[in-house]
């Protein structure tokens, strides 16, 4: 069933992609996609950040609402946005994040969605791995942080993250995890600033469907909880 989902999924988006961009988007959108399936290849620095431990104060250039339920409205929000940025809709990773309660606490300025993080606990679908990764009980997993462009440079990633910790804090968890691409130095710097500390870089590569990792997320998890 899974697997018809994802057939549907991915013809009804080349359709989409053929009427409202063309030919020739539609043959770069298979392209990528080819290339994605011999060859994959990605870095990230895994952070972790102890709830606990002391904040600082962020005042964000923009006056935006933080929303932790409505999530219904959120992934509406994703599904409509994934042409203009792929990453921020895939099937599996919505599927197990309604089956595991993982919450997307998101900004609205003026009314309008301009930011979210992706929080998950327990079992995490890791696009960049395309693999469910376990979480201690009580610990928890930013997978994704995003921005609209127009609302950059004021503040709002790491307000919403602070605020997302503060309201875990009440809700009784212990630690917070995050990976950030390796190339991303301004959002390494950010969440820094937030407290959270560098345990280590994970490279995932996948080669004609024999993949590997240079240092397994889930060693790195269990060696950061003795």
């Amino acid at each position: 069933m899974d697997c018809i989902r994802l057939i549907k999924y991915y013809y009804y988006k080349g359709l989409r992609i053929l009427r409202r961009q063309g030919l020739i988007a539609f043959v770069s959108a298979i392209l990528r996609k080819l290339k994605h399936v011999i060859f994959i290849s990605n870095s990230a620095d895994w952070y972790v950040r102890d709830i606990s431990a002391p904040l600082p104060d962020i005042v964000p250039r923009l006056n935006a609402q933080v929303i932790f339920d409505s999530r219904n409205e959120i992934i509406e929000w994703l599904r409509e946005h994934h042409l203009s940025f792929s990453w921020m809709y895939s099937p599996l990773e919505i599927k197990t994040a309604l089956s595991d309660g993982h919450i997307f606490p998101h900004l609205k300025h003026n009314g309008e969605i301009v930011g979210y993080v992706k929080l998950g606990f327990k079992r995490v679908y890791i696009l960049d791995y395309g693999k469910i990764i376990e979480f201690p009980p009580k610990q928890c997993f930013i997978y994704d942080t995003f921005i609209m462009p127009d609302s950059r440079g004021k503040e709002l990633a790491p307000f919403l993250v602070r605020e997302t910790i503060k309201w875990l804090k009440g809700q009784g968890f212990e630690r917070i995890w995050c990976h950030i691409p390796s190339w991303n130095i301004s959002s390494c710097r950010a969440f820094e600033k937030l407290g959270f500390q560098k345990v280590g870089n994970v490279r995932y590569l996948k080669l004609l469907g024999i993949e590997f990792f240079t240092k397994d997320p889930r060693v790195l998890i269990t060696s950061q909880n003795p």
